[in-house]
């Protein structure tokens, strides 16, 4: 009973202290050693999932013989379901299943009561009860854990729809917090259940029925209502009797988004697909089933879908199956290399054929298995004609190749058989059964068969298409004159109803033609015949790229044509050229490379005296050349000019006559290009010679009568204009005395007689300065209306004394200002007007100036003078403008003049470039036209109207007036007194040049002729002694252009001819005050001159201002860079700078500079600088400052 007692307290105990809290692991060992303890046990353990998991204590574990136990007695316990115990070693081991947790073991040397053992089993499995549900508690939290912190979102409801549980994914996912879920219900969060509670109803039965749905809905996120697609995967429990349904949700958007484009992408795809003429298919291996394939497939067979009703008849297309070649050679490539390439041709489902290209390729997975066959299937029907068609063109071209090669080497005289050998070529290849030639007369309006090729069996029509009306073919001809073929594909389709076609078919049916095809044959845009091809046998058609090859035959034959004309004129000429050579007057010569005679015509051999036979194979020197002239001619065979070369040479030839002989000599070259010798033409030109030695004798004779002619002229000149200056002078000073009427009158007759007797001389001189070629056209800015009005001004009190209607009209459309030489052009009118006014006695004049075109930068005038004068005759009119002419007759006896006017007048008029036209009608008038093309000119360009004399307008000034002549010097020295001047006179050049040295003058007026010293003498003393810039105006009775360019060269500023008229002596005397002094270079020499620069800026001020500033800047540095030169020895700068600056020195003609110029332009680039250089250097660089520092106080 006490036993009983204590056992029952041991267990109480047990019981009590054996709660399994929260951690098994931290409490378990507690509590086995509790029972190890009270159970006065030597071992206690845990075998649990055929383990010791614990064991205690832990000695046990290094007791061999236990351990050995323990391992072994595992096996029998994993058997047993039922405590048991057993007897070991006198001990005694008790097995408790702890249920899912394993079982409990004790080790104790006594034996428990049954009672004990009993109860003990009771404890025990209170003990595997706590520890199996601490671990389901465990299990319970983690899957707690797992489910609130899944990716997913988890949502839980009761059947009734009322929400149970979210998880954290859920709660974000739909914007509302764990804790208040129970708020909610699932229409709050699925859109399909809004307000549908029949629906969610009928969604749990469903779900009841089936167990478990994958649906796609929308979840509603309560904090911004935004839907969100998920997958939801719902199932449903019961717990305590109660229903609820658990939902798994996940964001679908991504997928939904990628769905989308995918659906376009795939749209797209089919779009694509359907629009594509190629057909792709994929074949899945090793089952041979047909993935996919595009609809083309249908469009490439011509089939429908009613032919396509399994994959067998899909895999028969793609691998073609119906055609066991092309099959058998797809499969052997897809084995050997794993893909292939096939084109061949099929039938179609509607007849049709067809050429295919099907391209494979077979598709391996990771492990080099193949898993799918994809290709390509494409229609090249239309690549295959077109290549069949280019390979056929290609052949064409090499035959037309062949054909123009061998046109190129042929023989003329086998032109027939090869034009008849290629029609044949070209005619088979292009399968014509006749090939044929034809050319046009259209002198007769005809065409004729000339050439004519027919296959075997085919009937010839040569010799029956002769002279064929080209009426009968009018469509052909305008196809042929269009440069165009003409072509017909099918006679028999001519259309009899037509007229036109009707003829065609009349001439074509006879010769049995079905199809024609004509090329025109066309020389420089002549249509000179055809090249035709017949097919009789069958239809043919030509294409248009043949048609284009077959013209270029037309072209060859052209060519072909041509050449034959060529030879045939080449022949003509060859023969002429060697009639000409061998009758004609020129000796040809033929020397080799050693100067040895190959060939020489009669020609020669009459004109030296020799024989062929004589002098063929000999040496050109021996007989009759001298050997310095044999060398220039013949021998230069060195040389590299190709060109010919021609010399006159005198010899004598074997007759021992003296000859001279015109040679022309050239290089001969054979058809390889190189040099064999010369070629030589002789021409006698003995008697030319001695033509030209008598000629000589008669030129030099003529040209000491021009010079003999020129004297007079000048000493004429100056002997009668020295007393007519006198004279007119004279009468200037009587005008100015008061005169009664009849002294006026006296005065004016003489003074007209005078003026009268100075055109005449004017005339004269102008007559010979035009012969000489002295006579020069200036371009000066001038109003061609003043002008015009200034002659009317000059003749209206002629025209009036005579009771003559004096008119002159102006086209208001010319230009105001034009550039010409309009003094000329004043003589020109000043003489035409005169003579009909002088020539008319009633009526009128008319002066008209008329604008014929204006361009952009000049115009071209008409100056016509119309009279009622007394008119020419038809006779006279053709000699109007010979030198000292007048018509002789009753009516213009008592009309005076020297017959010079007209002739100058249109001298001139050549000279500006035109000729005056003249029309006339005896005793009804007559009337004379020129044009002139004038540039057109600037208002500002215009020169200033001549100077007005005005009294003591020069006082102050003082002026040395050097002449020989009393009466001259009287006459000047009033006009200079009226003006205010003080003149100083002399006599003579010497006796200026000692007042000069004495006195200081404003100007010189310097004579020319004069004793003891003339005029350019005493002006080279001033300039070159003297070195004075004193302006000096020559007073010269001298008109010749050169005797004046001589008087300006050594340094006069201007110059007046005598007579002159006050007005022109004042102008002259004004410009020469208004201008800068001569400047003078350190030699004597003139400085600079600007006249030419003048010349060209048309006296415009502003011009010369610009160009000199222009000089100035360029030449400003160079003097220093030459001396800087020089101090470094560096001749290539100086020549560098010389060559810069040498046209601006040259424009300004700096004229002491030239000779220096040009030696330093004449040394080598790498020259040393020698003494000469030197110095030629030191003397550009002085005189370049002189020259910009005279500019500078010029200008």
């Amino acid at each position: 009973m006490d036993r009983e007692i204590i056992e029952g307290q041991v267990l109480l105990d047990i019981l009590l202290n054996q709660t399994i809290n929260s951690n098994s692991k931290n409490e378990l060992p507690k509590i086995l050693d509790l029972y190890l303890r009270k159970l006065s046990c030597f071992g206690v353990a845990i075998y649990n999932q055929q383990k010791w998991t614990y064991i205690a204590p832990k000695a046990l574990k290094l007791n061999t013989q236990w351990s050995n136990f323990l391992n072994e007695f595992s096996n029998e316990i994993d058997n047993v379901k039922e405590p048991f115990y057993k007897s070991v070693n006198n001990s005694y081991v008790y097995f408790f299943p702890l249920y899912e947790f394993g079982y409990l073991v004790l080790l104790r040397k006594n034996i428990f009561s049954k009672t004990m053992f009993f109860e003990l089993k009771k404890v025990v499995d209170r003990l595997g009860r706590d520890l199996c549900r601490e671990r389901e508690i465990q299990k319970l939290n983690i899957l707690n854990e797992l489910i609130n912190n899944h990716s997913d979102s988890v949502q839980i409801a009761e059947e009734s729809g009322r929400m149970y549980y979210i998880n954290k994914a859920a709660s974000l996912f739909l914007g509302i917090p764990q804790k208040e879920v129970n708020r909610y219900s699932v229409g709050d969060l699925d859109e399909q259940f809004k307000n549908n509670l029949k629906g969610w109803k009928e969604h749990v039965e469903d779900l009841k029925t089936s167990g478990q749905l994958i649906i796609e809905a929308e979840n509603i996120n309560q904090v911004n209502g935004k839907k969100i697609p998920v997958e939801l995967t719902v199932s449903t429990t019961s717990f305590n009797k109660k229903n609820f349904v658990i939902g798994i949700s996940r964001d679908i958007s991504k997928r939904k988004k990628q769905e989308n484009k995918l659906a376009q992408t795939k749209q797209q795809l089919e779009s694509i697909f359907d629009e594509m003429t190629d057909a792709v298919y994929s074949i899945k291996l090793p089952e041979n089933k047909v993935l996919f394939v595009t609809p083309s497939l249908k469009s490439i067979f011509e089939i429908n879908n009613s032919l396509i009703t399994n994959n067998q008849d899909l895999l028969n297309l793609i691998m073609v199956k119906h055609n066991y070649d092309v099959s058998k050679e797809i499969q052997f490539d897809l084995e050997k290399n794993g893909h292939f390439t096939k084109t061949y041709k099929i039938e179609t489902n509607t007849g049709s054929t067809k050429w295919i290209r099907n391209k494979g390729q077979i598709i391996y997975d990771n492990n080099s298995k193949p898993v799918r066959l994809d290709g390509v299937i494409s229609d090249r029907t239309e690549e295959y004609f077109a290549k069949k068609s280019l390979d056929k063109e290609v052949k064409l071209q090499n035959v037309l190749i062949d054909i123009a090669s061998t046109y190129i080497n042929l023989d003329p005289k086998n032109l027939e058989s090869v034009i008849n050998s290629s029609l044949e070529k070209i005619g088979l290849f292009v399968d014509a059964d006749r090939a044929y030639i034809f050319d046009y007369d259209f002198s007769s309006n005809t065409t004729s068969n000339t050439f004519e090729w027919c296959k075997e069996g085919i009937t010839p029509e040569i010799n029956n298409l002769q002279q064929v009306p080209t009426e009968y073919i009018p469509q052909w001809l305008d196809k042929h004159k269009k440069g165009e073929p003409f072509y017909i594909s099918d006679v028999s389709l001519l259309n009899s109803q037509i007229l036109e076609e009707k003829a065609l078919k009349d001439i074509l049916e006879p010769q049995g033609i079905k199809s024609l095809l004509t090329i025109p044959v066309i020389n420089e845009n002549d249509l000179i015949g055809f090249v035709g091809f017949d097919s009789v046998e069958k239809h043919h058609v030509y294409s248009d790229k043949e048609k284009k090859i077959l013209s270029l035959f037309g072209m060859m034959l052209t060519n072909i044509r041509n050449r034959q004309k060529l030879d045939n004129q080449l022949r003509v000429e060859k023969e002429k050229f060697q009639n000409i050579i061998a009758n004609m007057n020129l000796g040809l010569l033929e020397i080799d490379l050693n100067d040895k005679i190959i060939f020489a015509n009669q020609s020669f051999c009459d004109m030296s005296g020799y024989n062929l036979n004589n002098i063929k194979g000999e040496n050109l020197s021996k007989f009759f050349l001298p050997e310095n002239i044999l060398d220039i001619i013949y021998l230069d065979q060195n040389s590299t000019n190709n060109k010919s070369d021609s010399f006159e040479i005198n010899l004598i030839d074997k007759r021992g006559e003296e000859k001279w002989w015109f040679v022309s000599s050239a290089k001969n070259y054979n058809e390889k290009g190189n040099l064999i010798g010369r070629i030589s033409i002789h021409l006698d030109i003995t008697i030319q010679k001695q033509l030209e030695k008598e000629l000589a004798r008669a030129i030099k004779k003529a040209e000491s009568a021009s010079k003999a002619k020129e004297l007079f002229l000048a000493n004429m000149s100056h002997e009668i204009r020295t007393p007519l200056n006198v004279i007119i002078g004279m009468i200037r000073q009587l005008n100015r005395e008061e005169l009664t009427l009849k002294q006026h009158f006296y005065v004016t007759q003489s003074e007209n007689s005078a003026k009268h007797l100075l055109t005449i001389l004017n005339n004269i001189l102008d007559i010979t300065k035009i012969e000489s070629g002295e006579m020069e056209i200036e371009n000066i800015s001038f109003s061609p209306s003043a002008l015009a009005f200034n002659i009317h001004s000059i003749f209206s009190g002629q025209a009036h004394e005579k009771n003559l209607n004096f008119t002159v009209d102006v086209s208001k459309e010319i230009a105001p200002v034009l550039i010409g030489d309009d003094k000329k052009l004043r003589q020109v009118l000043f003489n035409l007007v005169g003579n009909s006014i002088k020539f008319t006695n009633k009526g009128s004049v008319n002066l008209t100036v008329d604008l014929i075109e204006d361009y952009r930068n000049s115009q071209t005038l008409k100056f016509i003078v119309i009279d009622t004068g007394i008119g020419m005759t038809k006779d006279f009119i053709s000699k109007v403008f010979d030198k000292f002419t007048q018509e002789e007759s009753n009516s213009n006896r008592s009309f005076e003049g020297s017959g010079l006017g007209l002739t100058i007048s249109n001298d001139l008029v050549k000279l500006m470039g035109s000729e005056i036209n003249v029309v006339s009608s005896k005793e009804k008038g007559s009337s004379f036209s020129f044009t002139l093309n004038l540039k057109k000119g600037d208002l500002k360009n215009l020169e200033p109207n001549l100077f007005q004399v005005q009294k003591n307008y020069f006082k102050g000034k003082k002026v040395l007036l050097v002449e020989d002549n009393e009466m001259n010097r009287f006459i000047t020295i009033q006009t200079l007194e009226f003006l205010g001047i003080e003149t100083i006179e002399a006599e003579n050049g010497a006796e200026a040049i000692k007042l000069f040295e004495k006195q200081d003058f404003d100007l010189i007026l310097m004579d020319i002729q004069m004793p003891i010293l003339d005029g350019v003498e005493a002006t080279n003393h001033i300039r070159k002694t003297l070195l004075s810039k004193t302006p000096i105006i020559a007073l010269t009775a001298n008109a010749f252009k050169h005797e004046i360019e001589l008087y300006l060269e050594i340094g006069m500023n201007d110059y007046l001819i005598k007579p002159f008229d006050e007005e022109e002596l004042c102008r002259k005397i004004e410009q020469a005050f208004s201008s800068p002094k001569v400047a003078l270079s350190n030699d004597n020499k003139l400085l600079y001159n600007l006249n030419s620069l003048k010349k060209k800026g048309r006296n415009n001020n502003d011009f010369i201002k610009k160009m000199i500033n222009l000089f100035i800047n360029e030449i400003y540095d160079k003097p220093s860079l030459l001396e800087d030169a020089l101090k470094n020895n560096d001749f290539n700068t100086i020549k560098k700078i010389i060559h810069k600056v040498k046209p601006s020195i040259l424009e300004l003609e700096i004229t002491s500079l030239e000779n220096d110029l040009e030696y330093i332009l004449s040394c080598d680039m790498h020259s040393t600088i020698t003494k000469k250089i030197n110095s030629s250097t030191q003397k550009i660089i002085q005189t370049l400052i002189e020259v910009c520092e005279a500019l500078k106080n010029e200008y």
